[in-house]
């Protein structure tokens, strides 16, 4: 009952009591990009229903994210919607000791319609410029990143965690702000709407970089054919990434480009190990390989000049 209770009903003041610090920060104060504290506390509780609940989520590393200051979230984005910002977003919201908010940059193809802009501005997230990107970090806030965009998603189940080329938006960023990259990698989002088919002459008609055909949609009704199949998930937050650079390095386009692909690099590598402990989709993993696999990461790609 205390779950399904939780599901429609939740408070400004019900948040406040969970997440005191990021209340404290947001609540009545103008936001440049339209975060709505109402609309957000309103709205938190589906994700964390999903990221509890229905995902059994499991996330490890959440000491890695600074409690002040500004960083770079950069993960992995598979999957064909992107469930996996907002479940890293709640989870970081609330097991976070200081409740931080990421401010994920999205692409242009949710702004399209004002149902979709409405809900991502209100909920924090920033449309995906690198001037966006800039003025998230002078704010000392956290900023997430998926660096290979559209390119990592939307692909068929027989390819879908592979990270995708990442662009050097993100490192070109970390340089420019002397903002550490955190790498996180997600397992979960790829499974929850499979992709069977990519209906390309419907995503030129609605102009978006893919169209993806599940196993529920279209052939199931609506809102069952919107249920994703509750898939276990994993979360893993690295250590950050230092770069030992000055603000001018943002300009030297080759070595922008050797770090980002070595980061890319280091993110497929850690998303492949922690695939390779999963049981089943349905299993996850268990707990304690992933502690120990943690424990024994030498983290020496954070430590890197």
């Amino acid at each position: 009952m205390k779950n399904l209770r939780r599901i429609f009903l939740q408070s400004k003041s019900d948040l406040a009591a969970r997440c005191p610090n990021f209340v404290e920060q947001y609540d009545g104060k103008e936001d440049p990009f339209g975060f709505d504290m109402d609309y957000f506390a309103k709205r938190e509780l589906y994700l964390r229903f999903f990221r509890e609940d229905h995902f059994s989520t499991r996330v490890f590393g959440i000491e890695n994210i600074p409690e002040e200051g500004a960083a770079i979230i950069a993960g992995n984005h598979n999957g064909t919607m992107p469930v996996d910002l907002f479940m890293l977003t709640d989870a970081v919201l609330n097991l976070h000791p200081k409740h931080r908010l990421i401010r994920f940059l999205v692409h242009d193809c949710f702004y399209w319609d004002k149902h979709l802009r409405t809900f991502m501005s209100k909920m924090g997230e920033v449309r995906a410029t690198y001037s966006n990107a800039i003025k998230v970090l002078e704010r000392g806030e956290l900023v997430g990143i998926y660096p290979a965009g559209e390119r990592a998603m939307g692909q068929p189940l027989s390819n879908r965690y592979n990270v995708g080329e990442f662009r050097s938006g993100c490192v070109r960023a970390a340089l420019e702000t002397q903002s550490p990259i955190i790498p996180v990698v997600t397992i979960g989002n790829a499974e929850i709407y499979p992709m069977l088919w990519n209906a390309k002459f419907l995503a030129n008609l609605f102009q978006v970089p893919y169209f993806g055909i599940s196993p529920q949609f279209p052939w199931l009704p609506f809102p069952v054919s919107s249920i994703p199949f509750p898939v276990k998930w994993l979360i893993y937050i690295g250590k950050p990434i230092h770069l030992k650079h000055p603000p001018e390095a943002a300009l030297d386009r080759e070595l922008v480009n050797e770090i980002t692909l070595d980061v890319q690099h280091h993110l497929q590598k850690e998303l492949d190990e922690l695939l390779a402990l999963r049981k089943s989709y349905m299993r996850g993993w268990d707990a304690t390989e992933v502690e120990n696999w943690v424990k024994g990461r030498q983290h020496e790609f954070a430590q890197r000049a």
